[in-house]
Formats: structure tokens, C-alpha cells, sequence
């Protein structure tokens, strides 16, 4: 199983300034490298069908909206499965304690805990620009809970790899749909919607055993 995970929006609380109202860590899961490739070689096929430089990353925030579409339509077929879990802020008040990467800590545990009981052996790609807490809290995590269990977990960098930049897109999508008043709400996630195997809108009670 090869899972790359991304996150869309921050860990801070302060919604009224620059914080984002909503925080989430998706989950882009290949059962096998096979279906990984495949994938991959498609998003580069519709690189070039659009003429975009090899060099170019694909990026939620910073793509076109019709060339989001795009990739999307061009990978829906594909096989892979998508897990995710949202912060509501205005619905968690959680104390100075236990926000940024403890709070992420927690998130990542919530979207990781069904595939770590697999026996199945895990690779996990995180974005390796990610900020240094937020890795560390992922590393940490796996290594305590994994144990004796095998694990490839390494850093990517975002701009050679494009399965992380379609993790990109996917959690930037999920994010979107939250967000009413954008007028794209709902477009993406309407695409790929048939790949959602778990969007978790978490709540208070869920944060705080973990957190502790």
C-alpha cells in the first residue's frame, strides 16, 4: 500500500486574522505500485496534452480552475481511494496546549488508524516542504505506533513528484467544498467523489484523548 498525505489550510486558531476557518489532512491510498504508475503516468500525459513544462507543479491554490478540472477528469478513473478528515474551528475550541502540531498529531492519527492495523506492508509520502513540526509530528507518530511493523516513510519534494501534487489537488478540493462562499464549491470534489472513502467532520470529544 503506498499512501501520500498533504494538508490544506493551518493549524492556527486565530480565523478572525490570517488563520484558515477550516484545517484538512487527506489521504491519497494505491492498493499497489502498479495503480500508483498508472496514475502518475496519466497526470504527466495530460501535462504535456496542455503543454505545461515537466517543471511545472501542479498546486491547488495556485492552478487554474479549468486545468484542476482537467486533471481531475483525466485521473478519476484511476485506482485510488481518498481519506480525509476536516477541522471546523468555529465548532472546536481546543486550549494553547494542544493546538498546532499537537493538534495535527491528532488529525494524522485519525486519518492514518484504519491502515495501520492492516498487515499489509505501508509506504508513506509526505510533502518534504511541509512545515518542520508538522513532519515531525507524522514521524513521531508512526514510529510509536508502528513498532516491530515495516514502514518506508520518507519526505518528498513536491515539485518532482506528481502524485504528492495530486495529493495537493485532492485535499485542496475537499477543503473548497466546505468553503460556501466560493463559487467552485462544489465543482471539484463532484469529480472525484466516487474515490471519498471516508470525509470525517471531526468533532471536540474526538481531539481530546488523543491530545492528552
Amino acid at each position: 500500500m503506498i499512501i501520500f498525505i498533504d494538508e490544506s489550510g493551518d493549524p492556527g486558531f486565530k480565523t478572525e486574522k490570517d488563520s484558515s476557518p477550516f484545517l484538512v489532512i487527506s489521504l491519497l491510498i494505491f492498493d499497489n505500485e502498479e495503480d500508483s504508475v498508472e496514475t502518475s503516468q496519466l497526470i504527466e500525459a495530460y501535462r504535456k496534452k496542455i503543454k505545461y513544462t515537466s517543471s511545472y507543479e501542479f498546486k491547488f491554490r495556485k492552478t487554474r480552475k479549468k486545468i484542476i478540472v482537467g486533471l481531475l477528469e483525466s485521473v478519476k478513473h484511476c485506482k485510488f481511494r481518498i481519506r480525509s478528515v476536516i477541522l471546523d474551528k468555529s465548532q472546536v475550541k481546543l486550549s494553547k496546549e494542544i493546538r498546532n502540531k499537537a493538534l495535527y498529531y491528532g488529525l494524522l492519527i485519525m486519518v492514518l488508524e484504519k491502515y495501520l492495523d492492516s498487515q499489509q506492508d505501508i509506504k508513506v509520502r509526505l510533502d518534504g516542504i511541509a512545515e518542520r513540526e508538522l513532519r515531525n509530528a507524522g514521524r513521531t507518530y508512526l514510529r510509536n505506533h508502528l513498532k516491530e511493523r515495516r514502514i518506508d516513510f520518507k519526505l518528498v519534494d513536491s515539485k518532482n513528484d506528481s502524485l504528492i501534487q495530486l495529493a495537493d489537488i485532492l485535499v485542496g478540493s475537499i477543503r473548497r467544498s466546505y468553503i460556501f462562499s466560493k463559487h467552485d464549491t462544489n465543482i471539484y470534489k463532484n469529480i472525484i467523489k466516487g474515490k471519498i472513502e471516508e470525509e470525517r467532520v471531526i468533532k471536540k470529544d474526538d481531539l481530546e484523548p488523543i491530545l492528552k
